[in-house]
């Protein structure tokens, strides 16, 4: 039998989320590669959740 939970995609899905939001910052706001990986990062450290949360309210704001 498989224990595993059924969230195995979630990661693949998150990180869909979180590249998406970084083409979102690139493109909307200039920021480089790097600054957009930076700015997911820290928001994320400085709110105390998921990269995926913020990343989220990026897409939210910026589409």
């Amino acid at each position: 039998m498989n224990d595993k939970p059924k969230t195995e995609n979630k990661g693949s899905a998150d990180g869909e989320l979180a590249e998406y939001a970084k083409e979102l910052l690139i493109v909307k706001r200039g920021m480089s590669e790097q600054q957009a990986h930076k700015f997911l990062q820290k928001q994320a450290m400085d709110k105390c959740v998921t990269k995926s949360v913020i990343a989220a309210a990026v897409i939210n704001e910026l589409e």
